[in-house]
């Protein structure tokens, strides 16, 4: 044989070598086992002088809370709050459970800053929230690994976003009609379904395939690979005409291990320029009764002791009211991080003066520092949760780990 021959059929066999079908890359996903993660975000702004960074009104200044003419700041454990709306029940209740992080400067007055800053530790856009990291970090392969019911929620590309609205919704991704009113047998669905997966494979064999095309096939062979673990919410008993809460969707998906981070929003909004207690008293009811709905159904579902609730706003709100009993934005506000009996729970950190606004504590012992001391931001309580959630490396990995100090927060 010579060379021009040799060489004629050596690429002739690596031309054939290349429309052959390969394996594919995704296989059937299995149920997510590990730890979860929920960011619910307060809308609009909170008063967390009514809230979880209590102040009292000094003589000769102007007001800072109503609520403070007769009352005094409350304390339960390593906890102080308001005697405000229903905070009482609710800090009684969960401050085993709560790490409260004060004095967190977002740094703006604008809610689109205040939110991204708050939910992903950068105040610049393009980065992935805390949600969408954890979801990419943890079950990138999940069915429905990160699910949003509102809110900021980029993920930078790193994983897949499922909307969803209630649990109604769920039930029909998880059982989707394809019968059209029942007149298909089980056994010719499935002969359907089969040939269809076939079909799907036959196009993911193809070479001429344009990236775009291709990952949305492979997103769509994802997809159905985990209809059989999509199903398994049916075992929850979820009624499908009941459409009830958005966070008890998160924890049924949660549950059968088809997702394993997800945000929420409150539904209310705490953008109070107007009668601002009677507005918050209904926001930071409406607040902690959603908190609490989510622990309690945790519970029923067995599945509290792997969850991690983070709480968030835009900003806070400005220490004393404006002309119609209103306040207006305030760059000051609060994280609480919330876990069933962490050793880092029951705790407040984080320093506000009496007119809230952020003093510098130590990294490292968190401690009012006014010389060697930094003031908090967002950075830092991302920065944190990232090592806390065991996501850092992978943050680093991807591009978004956080250049900032170490703080403490998590002892």
């Amino acid at each position: 044989m010579n060379r021009r021959s040799f060489l004629t059929k050596m690429f002739a066999t690596a031309a054939v070598a290349a429309v052959a079908p390969t394996s594919l890359v995704y296989a059937a996903p299995k149920a997510y086992t590990g730890d979860f993660l929920l960011n619910l975000q307060a809308n609009g702004g909170w008063d967390v002088t009514s809230y979880c960074d209590p102040k009292e009104n000094v003589a000769g200044e102007k007001k800072i809370n109503y609520w403070a003419n007769n009352d005094k700041i409350q304390r339960v454990g390593g906890i102080s709050y308001a005697p405000f709306a229903n905070n009482d029940w609710f800090f009684q209740k969960y401050y085993k459970h709560m790490l409260v992080i004060n004095g967190v400067d977002a740094q703006t007055n604008s809610h689109e800053t205040g939110v991204l800053h708050n939910v992903t530790g950068r105040n610049a856009v393009g980065a992935p929230n805390l949600t969408a990291l954890f979801a990419a970090a943890k079950a990138p392969n999940a069915p429905m690994s990160y699910m949003s019911m509102g809110g900021y929620n980029d993920t930078a590309g790193l994983v897949s976003l499922t909307r969803i609205q209630g649990t109604a919704q769920l039930f029909q991704l998880a059982n989707p009609d394809f019968n059209h009113g029942g007149y298909r047998t089980s056994s010719s669905l499935e002969r359907i379904r089969a040939l269809r997966l076939k079909r799907l494979e036959r196009g993911l064999s193809r070479t001429d395939l344009m990236g775009r095309e291709r990952a949305t096939m492979e997103a769509h062979k994802k997809a159905l690979e985990g209809q059989a673990l999509l199903r398994t919410v049916s075992d929850l008993n979820v009624d499908p005409h009941n459409n009830s809460s958005d966070v008890d969707a998160a924890l049924y998906a949660f549950k059968t291990g088809i997702a394993c981070a997800a945000d929420a929003q409150l539904p209310g909004d705490l953008d109070t320029h107007g009668d601002h207690d009677n507005r918050h008293r209904n926001g930071l009811t409406e607040l902690n009764e959603r908190v609490d709905r989510i622990w309690t159904k945790a519970e029923e579902l067995g599945i509290a002791h792997r969850l991690t609730v983070v709480l968030t706003s835009d900003f806070g709100r400005t220490p004393h009211y404006n002309d119609t009993e209103g306040k207006d934005h305030w760059p000051i506000g609060s994280t609480i991080v919330m876990r069933k009996n962490a050793s880092w729970a029951n705790r407040t950190v984080g320093a506000t003066d009496g007119g809230h606004n952020a003093l510098r504590v130590n990294p490292n012992s968190l401690e009012r520092d006014d010389n060697n001391g930094t003031i908090i931001y967002p950075k830092h309580v991302h920065k944190a949760l990232q090592r806390q959630l065991g996501i850092e490396s992978f943050a680093q990995s991807v591009g978004y780990g956080i250049n900032a100090e170490n703080f403490n927060f998590f002892g």
